[in-house]
């Protein structure tokens, strides 16, 4: 039996399955019954099944997914196949403080494992989870009410257009917090002078948004903001913020899709759709304040998460990105570690990967990826300085290798780890 603190792993029965190729998402160790889960299974039954009879499981899934959210009250931790360590689901697993990770080698091992009713119970050894201390948490607080402050420091760059009043709002006039924390960063990075997305916001919206696309000042904004819209291929993006939704403290927007439109009616009938989304989530919530983000939706090959920091670890050491190229047909991603205080053999993994990347598009032939990469690296550590925080920051590289900042967010910190003697940075580069 190997010891945990060495390696990463699981043990099935007598089994052990060494997992050194593993990608972290949350740090920890759990024992107890496992569950594989299969794409097509009815999740609900899963989870009603394990409240019936009273316990809690490992389960071993494809993929990181948001609908895999109705498991988790009955989740010791969870083993993926493939999938995004930076994503929104992986955030919910860290706030949650479930030992969780990606694995091809120990997810086809667990498999394996179980197969012809084998043995059911096991143990996910993959480091050790440390609860903060009071100390801890107060700074934590602090740090986010200075990135909250921050935030806050910029007037209105974005146009506001309230439904209510069916007026827009002054430029340069305070943007009230209710209008939620993804809206307030997307309004900062244009105020920043970054790299970004053109946005507009729309507040005093409700399910019935029919006439929207009829007002005049409404399409008089959008012609002005986004002159493509509705021809040469020009898309909008369409995202909701909501107080407490998205930000310092919750990272669970991913269960809204946030859709391309490229016509009026689309776009009517998406805000429409995503104004009922959210209020039938936040029926809890009285009254419900709700903005939705209209996003320029840039033609990029390649989309990016990038964390100024190590998320299963709380630390601010290094950055890790997730690059997916667009269109992707799986949701798996590439994770690459930014070396920019690296050695020079974490440099030479750095390149491979890119290089890799980089040939395996042909969109991408002869570009200069990692020198795109890098200046992102850049502008994300300017930012972290400037918020005091260490980021979570979506961004998208364009066929020109310019980049683009999409929104960003504090990492979230309660999960502080460590890990048990060896290099993350060395893990997360090798898979």
């Amino acid at each position: 039996m190997q010891d945990s603190t060495a390696t990463p792993g699981m043990i099935i029965g007598e089994r052990w399955i060494g997992a050194p190729d593993t990608v972290p998402i949350c740090l920890g160790e759990c024992a107890g019954r496992v569950k594989y889960v299969a794409g097509g299974d009815d999740l609900k039954a899963i989870a009603a099944d394990a409240a019936q009879n009273g316990e809690k499981r490992i389960y071993v899934c494809d993929a990181t997914a948001s609908a895999l959210r109705v498991l988790i009250p009955s989740a010791l931790g969870f083993v993926f196949g493939q999938g995004s360590t930076l994503g929104h689901f992986a955030s919910v697993l860290r706030y949650d403080r479930l030992p969780a990770c990606i694995s091809r080698r120990l997810w086809a091992g667990a498999k394996d494992a179980m197969a012809g009713n084998g043995p059911a119970r096991g143990e996910l050894r993959f480091g050790r989870a440390v609860t903060p201390g009071p100390e801890a948490r107060v700074r934590y607080e602090a740090d986010l009410e200075r990135y909250r402050d921050r935030l806050r420091d910029h007037r209105a760059v974005v146009p506001v257009y309230d439904a209510g009043r069916g007026a827009v709002r002054s430029p340069g006039e305070r943007l009230a917090p209710e209008i939620g924390e993804k809206a307030l960063a997307v309004n900062a990075l244009l105020a920043e002078g970054c790299p970004a997305a053109n946005a507009v916001f729309l507040t005093g919206l409700d399910a019935a948004c029919g006439w929207l696309t009829e007002d005049a000042a409404f399409r008089s904004l959008l012609e002005a903001r986004f002159p493509r819209f509705g021809k040469d291929g020009g898309a909008l993006m369409v995202r909701g913020s909501l107080h407490s939704d998205d930000g310092s403290h919750a990272a669970w927007s991913g269960l809204i899709k946030s859709p391309s439109v490229t016509t009026l009616p689309e776009l009517e009938r998406v805000v429409a759709e995503s104004v009922s989304q959210y209020k039938r989530l936040c029926e809890q919530l009285s009254p419900v304040t709700l903005a939705i983000i209209l996003q320029e939706r840039i033609a990029a090959p390649i989309h990016g998460t990038l964390c100024t920091g190590q998320p299963w670890c709380c630390s601010s050491e290094g950055m890790v990105a997730e690059l997916t190229l667009e269109p992707a047909e799986t949701e798996t991603r590439n994770p690459v570690w930014l070396p920019d205080m690296d050695t020079a053999e974490q440099g030479a993994l750095f390149s491979e990967k890119i290089d890799r990347l980089r040939d395996s598009d042909p969109r991408l032939a002869g570009k200069d990826l990692r020198g795109a990469l890098d200046r992102v690296g850049c502008q994300a550590r300017a930012l972290q300085e400037r918020y005091g925080a260490p980021l979570d920051i979506e961004f998208v590289i364009a066929d020109d290798m310019r980049f683009y900042f999409v929104q960003f967010r504090p990492l979230l910190r309660f999960p502080v780890a460590a890990h048990p003697g060896r290099s993350i940075a060395r893990v997360l580069q090798k898979t």
